[in-house]
């Protein structure tokens, strides 16, 4: 590790000649501060709320700072940064923020002391023999992932000028891939697999390459509603995937192939058609959600069955088979049928579509950002991927998905 961005709030490194010239403990080390403090500001998450927050665990960062909690202490006695959340051994680690009155556009610098980069590199490659052993091809690919990062801090400065917490949002991921701290996981309620590219703010993918090629991605419509479709005409085919077969059992005794109500769903789900039908029936009794129809629609399909609202009525009247089917599948625990969900998705996109593509074309680029498959912008690999997935998701399904094509890098390089 050559090459290590450093990016921290302006208003913090204002502090820095202070600490410099009279150390606060014993065993300070400047650059160990800039390195923990850079961590807190890239390794971050946002919640369903908005409220942005790094949860790091002390045991990863004494690895690479043998006094890692002194610092912190520091920064929280300091007024620097906020924890919250509770610390629970095992399941729960602290969360921090930069407090308002540090919170400040990042600025970047390098790290330049040696002996801290050949630990950080020991460190990140323990760090990724301990990760998911499965997909290694897709992990080896994106090893070769690079940014073109003095664009990409331009292109962010343009675009949230005036918004200090998404640039710094934004700024802190491109860091990370700059700086190559790349991680592949996967989750145990849906099996989705995160990487540094799902997490990636959508504005950043144009400045994205792998394996050196620009990238392009085929987006499935209505993914989640799509993959609805093979619990109404295939029970049985999705108990690898859900937790219990009691339900399942239920949905073959509604015989919901043959209701007219269920033919409709799946012609609308297949076509991604649903979301813009029911927007029209919502509107003609009133209803007019704009830009949370998704969130509305979701929250009809997929939340605990107790919770009613005139928009639900409306898809019970119109779609009352499916709704009977989706309430059977939450019946005992409302997550199991969107975690399921989760499950197929990431079962075809990974080890159907994305496996072939590995074994059948092994140049070709291919990963994922959840229901995305994401190749590069190459017109052939384009068809290809749009041919395989097709073919993949057709016999898994039942029926042809809808896919949108789009190329991530003439988004913004075009215009």
């Amino acid at each position: 590790m050559s090459n290590y961005n450093i990016s921290i709030p302006a208003k913090v490194v204002e502090i820095f000649p202070t600490w410099e010239g009279t150390p606060p403990f014993k065993g300070f080390n400047i650059d160990n501060m800039r390195l923990l403090l850079s961590i807190i500001s890239t390794h971050q998450r946002e919640d369903d709320e908005g409220v942005i927050y790094s949860q790091l665990k002390m045991e990863y960062l004494r690895n690479l700072v043998w006094n890692a909690d002194k610092y912190i202490n520091l920064f929280r006695e300091a007024g620097i940064i906020n924890r919250f959340g509770g610390y629970v051994p095992g399941n729960h680690t602290w969360k921090y923020c930069f407090t308002e009155a540090y919170q400040s556009p990042y600025v970047q610098s390098k790290l330049e002391n040696q002996k801290l980069l050949r630990k950080m590199s020991q460190v990140y490659a323990k760090k990724g023999r301990e990760e998911t052993r499965l997909y290694p091809m897709q992990k080896q690919q994106l090893g070769t992932m690079t940014i073109n990062y003095d664009k990409a801090v331009e292109l962010l400065k343009e675009t949230f000028s005036g918004d200090i917490d998404k640039y710094n949002y934004a700024i802190g991921q491109a860091t990370r891939i700059n700086n190559k701290e790349f991680y592949f996981v996967r989750d145990d309620s849906g099996y989705r697999v995160h990487t540094p590219l799902t997490n990636l703010k959508k504005i950043l993918r144009s400045q994205i390459q792998i394996k050196g090629k620009y990238l392009s991605g085929l987006d499935i419509g209505n993914s989640q509603i799509y993959f609805a479709i093979k619990f109404l005409l295939d029970p049985d085919s999705v108990i690898p995937f859900f937790p219990g077969k009691y339900p399942l059992m239920m949905l073959k005794s509604l015989r919901l192939s043959e209701q007219q109500d269920v033919s409709t769903f799946v012609y609308l789900a297949s076509k991604a058609k649903f979301y813009k039908y029911m927007e029209g029936l919502f509107e003609k009794e009133g209803l007019f959600f704009g830009g949370d129809l998704k969130k509305k629609i979701f929250t009809i399909l997929f939340e605990k069955n107790h919770l009613t609202s005139k928009a639900k009525k409306i898809f019970q009247k119109h779609f009352p088979n499916v709704d009977k089917a989706f309430s059977v599948l939450r019946m005992i625990d409302y997550t199991d049928f969107v975690n399921c969900l989760a499950r197929m998705e990431s079962h075809a996109i990974n080890e159907l579509i994305i496996e072939r593509l590995n074994n059948e074309y092994p140049d070709m680029v291919a990963q994922q950002i959840y229901d995305n498959l994401v190749t590069s912008i190459a017109t052939d690999d384009v068809e290809t991927a749009y041919r395989v997935m097709t073919e993949e998701l057709t016999s898994f399904i039942g029926y042809p998905p809808t896919l949108k094509v789009e190329n991530f890098f003439s988004n913004i390089n075009t215009t």
